[in-house]
């Protein structure tokens, strides 16, 4: 081993016993000058998680914790994944189930249609034959297309409203050129409403860079500068993940955490500023600017329903009837009739009503954490935005209630639930006037916005390459 790789390993092992410290307490642990501590510390905090605090005499802590490597999942983390992958296994091989049970009942309809344009051309003009260009064939082809077909979604992301007036993002879906609405708008295609009937529509998926993204683009748009604060604004993290994830991009950009003389953390990215390019890698979207879009049962329309249902509650029908001997036919083998007409597609048509009626009690459990975090994130916009330190609950609750665009009517009981959170995650205070009124009260957010605002007033940092001074391709 190196000299290095033996002191990083001190420092390690200093950090385990010591878990919360300031540079000069590992110094003195572990022997090194506290510039090489410093170093080493740095140098840890891109495989460690890590959060720091700030004295009221500017002293930085460092809290390692358990010494939590950075994107290692929790126990928690796995079993969902586990169960993700498991539910995405069962969805495929359930939509192409679904496909060899229409395309079973779809031989029977393209006959019935064969059968009716080769009477139709009949009666028409027997001399021409089969014609490719008739218009029985041609229906016969667009219908054809509306059920073998498997892309569910377009990619392309849309922004429509709830019924309370939040906006989302969703994706456009796949069109179909046979079923169109009186108004001549195009519906889903017919075997997505059934893959939706049963699994429910595709929600929005965030890029998993996306919070990295806007960081860095911040930063390059803010001087190189950005606080703890900013960023929980930005990807809306709670708690200390804030603060992980804060010293998570300062590894990422090589930035430098410093401390103002007001006490306030911010992290500085001279180095991040270099390039020739200033346009945004994406656009900059605050937490509270993305709400959550509502959990569908299927976002089919009545009609497309009612198709649905009554075709497979034939199929339940039919089967039941072969399972319970009141359809018989003579065959060869009466067990395999049994099977392939009986348990097979009662099977398949129980769980094709079984499953939606499970995600609807789901549904509804995730509905009301889903309006939680909405309302949370219109708290997040009126603490973050307001001038005032002081906000009474009344305030809030005029504030959220008043807006012309979201009619979703928030009372105390859900503010003062999730205000409880937001007051710790902001360190604001809570206390009662002498009205007996309950107040919040925010000055350290306030103050951190002041500071930041007066270091990038004075900083001349910008996104920047200097002179070149030697080019490889000049003569």
């Amino acid at each position: 081993m190196t000299t290095q790789q033996i002191e990083l390993a001190s420092i390690e092992q200093a950090i385990k016993k010591l878990r919360t410290f300031t540079i000069q307490d590992l110094a003195g642990h572990t022997g090194f000058s506290t510039f090489d501590t410093k170093i080493g510390v740095e140098t840890l905090m891109k495989k460690y998680a890590c959060r720091m605090e700030v004295t009221d005499r500017g002293e930085l802590i460092y809290d390692f914790g358990g010494l939590v490597r950075r994107g290692r999942k929790t126990f928690r983390e796995r079993v969902n994944e586990i169960a993700g992958l498991m539910w995405r296994a069962f969805t495929y091989f359930f939509k192409v189930w679904i496909m060899v049970m229409l395309v079973g009942y779809f031989v029977v309809f393209v006959i019935l249609l064969l059968i009716v344009a080769v009477a139709s051309m009949r009666g028409d003009d027997r001399d021409q034959g089969f014609n490719m260009n008739s218009g029985a064939f041609l229906i016969i082809i667009r219908v054809l297309s509306e059920f073998f077909f498997w892309k569910t979604i377009t990619g392309d992301l849309t922004y429509q409203r709830d019924r309370h007036g939040y906006r989302y993002r969703q994706y456009k879906p796949v069109t179909s050129d046979l079923f169109k609405s009186k108004s001549s708008s195009k519906k889903k295609k017919f075997i997505i409403s059934v893959f939706d009937y049963v699994f429910g529509p595709h929600r929005a998926e965030i890029h998993p860079f996306e919070n990295q993204r806007e960081v860095a683009t911040f930063i390059r748009e803010n001087k190189g500068i950005i606080t703890i604060e900013e960023i929980r604004a930005l990807a809306g993290w709670k708690g200390k993940r804030a603060d992980e994830f804060f010293t998570e991009m300062i590894s990422s950009f090589d930035g430098e955490i410093k401390v103002s003389d007001q006490g306030v953390i911010y992290g500085e990215f001279s180095d991040f500023l270099s390039g020739k390019h200033t346009e945004k890698s994406t656009n900059i979207v605050f937490y509270w600017d993305e709400f959550e879009p509502e959990y569908l049962l299927n976002g089919n329309s009545t009609q497309q329903n009612m198709i649905i249902t009554g075709m497979n509650l034939f199929v339940l029908l039919m089967s039941f009837g072969v399972l319970s001997g009141r359809l018989q036919m003579s065959v060869e083998s009466a067990q395999s009739f049994q099977i392939y007409f009986g348990v097979i597609p009662f099977v398949y048509s129980s769980l094709f009503f079984l499953i939606p009626l499970a995600r609807s009690f789901i549904n509804s459990m995730r509905e009301k954490q889903r309006h939680l975090n909405n309302v949370r994130k219109r708290l997040m916009k009126e603490i973050y935005q307001n001038i005032r330190t002081e906000m009474p609950l009344m305030h809030l609750e005029q504030q959220l209630n008043s807006s012309q665009e979201i009619t979703d009517k928030v009372d105390p009981k859900n503010i003062k639930q999730l205000m409880s959170d937001e007051v710790y995650d902001w360190k604001g205070e809570l206390f009662v006037d002498d009205n007996a009124a309950l107040v919040y009260d925010f000055t350290l957010l306030r103050e951190s916005q002041a500071e930041v605002k007066r270091i990038r007033e004075k900083s001349r940092s910008s996104v920047t390459t200097g002179q070149t001074v030697f080019d490889t391709g000049a003569n």
